[in-house]
């Protein structure tokens, strides 16, 4: 598929919430690390306050922005109050909308906990037990009758990847009923028996969004919106994910249209979801090889990535989210209590656990966090309870290294970089 490629402009008006984009151009420098730079100077670390982290967090984010290795928002909150929420960059470069806290980027497997959320949440109402086979939902799935809900929601199935396979890759334009996604891995042999390993696979959450179809007899959709959206007033956030199968959008990618109106296309807003507005949503790039532009990422139908990758959001409503799992809006605290218990490594049913001198040597403050990645999208969700603390990042340059930015970020939140 041929890239459109899209002049950087030199100059950007955004809101006061955004960087001006000045001087965009693609440099040769490589993304180095923030705190090795600082500690180059020989001063002594100390805790930051809230006004040095702002500026240490803005100078860092705006200095990626400056080499083109970051566009986006993000939102760092500490005892729980928001210190930084600002855009960066562009949301849409043809048109230099500036990116700003309230922009509409896909946020990838971020939705993986907000699927697990819901999943938890039907095992708190007793429609679901976590371990019911998943041949009762499923009874043609191969090997089902060894799968358990449990085995899904924490990655231990041992159920391929099916973004993995190659026909995956050949139904990226494709509007696939729910039921064609899973004859992608349907009938594949297990890569080791269900719950003695971890191994990460998106074919595990398609399986738990047709659960959660199958047992409340609602969509996906309505489900993410009854029992988090709407109870946490994410008026920003939604579903992309496409039902109507009676115009696939193959046809559309076969009308000789341009890829930047696919991409229009496929961001439109629903009829039912008047609070997003098109004019928010951020559209994906790719760097190019061109140094003066960016390439419009490839397109993909939302319908391959369903409960698995298919959620849009905000910082602003990420942080909702946040705010309202320290309380019981969304679920009861026995129920949390089970969905953030690791089960193996140090993932949980939908949720990274990291723990301090764990396999994360940087890391020294409890995390609950999830990172994730679609085409032209990058995101972290990084949750530190003991503190009060958050951090969001959303992306839409698909080349951003979101785990990085995360760790940096994480470092400047705790103080770890010197007073300059």
């Amino acid at each position: 598929m041929s890239t459109t490629v899209i002049a950087v402009p030199k100059n950007v008006e955004g809101s006061k919430q955004s960087t001006d984009a000045t001087n965009l151009k693609k440099k040769k420098v490589k993304q180095s690390s923030f705190c090795s730079k600082l500690a180059c100077t020989g001063k002594k670390k100390s805790v930051l306050n809230n006004d040095e982290i702002i500026r240490a967090a803005d100078h860092y984010l705006q200095a990626l922005f400056n080499q083109q290795q970051f566009s986006g928002s993000v939102l760092i909150a500490k005892d729980g109050e928001i210190l930084l929420i600002k855009g960066y960059g562009c949301a849409d470069y043809t048109s230099s909308l500036g990116n700003n806290s309230q922009t509409v980027f896909r946020i990838g497997s971020v939705t993986k906990p907000f699927t697990a959320t819901i999943v938890m949440k039907l095992y708190e109402l007793n429609l679901l037990s976590l371990n019911d086979p998943l041949s009762k939902y499923v009874p043609d799935f191969a090997n089902g009758e060894q799968i358990k809900i449990k085995h899904l929601v924490s990655n231990t199935s041992g159920i391929i990847d099916y973004t993995e396979t190659s026909i995956f890759m050949e139904s990226l334009e494709k509007n696939l009923p729910i039921d064609r996604v899973i004859d992608i891995f349907r009938n594949e042999p297990l890569q080791f028996t269900p719950g003695s390993k971890y191994a990460y696979s998106n074919s595990n959450f398609i399986l738990l969004g047709n659960i959660i179809e199958k047992v409340t007899g609602k969509s996906y959709e309505e489900n993410l919106y009854k029992f988090i959206l709407e109870p946490c007033c994410m008026n920003d956030s939604g579903y992309d994910c496409d039902h109507d199968t009676s115009t696939p959008k193959q046809q559309i990618v076969d009308s000789n249209i341009t890829e930047q109106k696919q991409t229009e296309l496929i961001l439109e807003t629903k009829p039912h979801e008047p609070l997003v507005k098109k004019t928010k949503r951020a559209c994906g790039y790719i760097c190019h090889t061109d140094p003066d532009g960016l390439g419009t990422c490839r397109f993909i139908d939302m319908s391959l990535a369903r409960a698995a990758g298919g959620i849009y959001s905000t910082v602003e409503d990420l942080y909702k989210f946040d705010r309202c799992l320290y309380n019981e809006t969304i679920l009861r605290r026995a129920t949390k209590k089970v969905m953030f218990k690791p089960v193996k490594e140090d993932y949980a049913l939908g949720w990274r656990i990291e723990h301090p001198g764990s396999r994360l040597p940087w890391l020294r403050h409890l995390c609950i966090a999830h990172e994730g990645e679609i085409f032209g999208f990058m995101s972290a969700m990084a949750r530190f309870p003991k503190d009060n603390a958050f951090i969001a990042v959303l992306s839409n340059f698909e080349h951003t290294d979101i785990a990085k930015i995360r760790r940096d970020l994480t470092d400047i939140l705790y103080g770890l970089y010197p007073k300059e």
